[in-house]
């Protein structure tokens, strides 16, 4: 998969869509029906820290970062390291975009996204 980075604004109904936080209980709930909504809250319970949701039109995959180090250069390995994880379960899946999120930092964002990139590089 070639690698195009660029930002939008919005996501359409059928653009696969990654969310990640460091809050399980900060994320866009209005992307999930109800039922979605219930199995993404009990996948959270269950301490699942990389939720999907397949809504047959597309993918919604939520990503909970644990950030309990003090330390901010091994914060951001764990952001590089979870954009590894979406780019690996992206090409499992064979999906070739996705839209990406988050009320994170900047720094915090730009980290996942070079996760994907290096995750990415062939």
């Amino acid at each position: 998969m070639n690698t195009t980075i660029r930002k939008g604004t919005s996501s359409g109904k059928s653009e696969n869509v990654a969310m990640f936080t460091n809050n399980a209980s900060k994320f866009d709930q209005s992307l999930f029906s109800k039922t979605e909504l219930e199995f993404v809250n009990s996948e959270i319970k269950k301490k699942n820290k990389f939720i999907s949701v397949n809504q047959y039109e597309r993918y919604i995959f939520l990503q909970i970062i644990d950030t309990d180090k003090k330390d901010r250069h091994v914060v951001l390995e764990k952001f590089r390291r979870a954009g590894d994880q979406l780019t690996g379960a992206l090409n499992r899946l064979k999906l070739s975009s996705v839209c990406l999120k988050s009320e994170n930092d900047d720094e915090e964002v730009m980290a996942y996204v070079e996760g994907m990139v290096l995750g990415n590089y062939q």
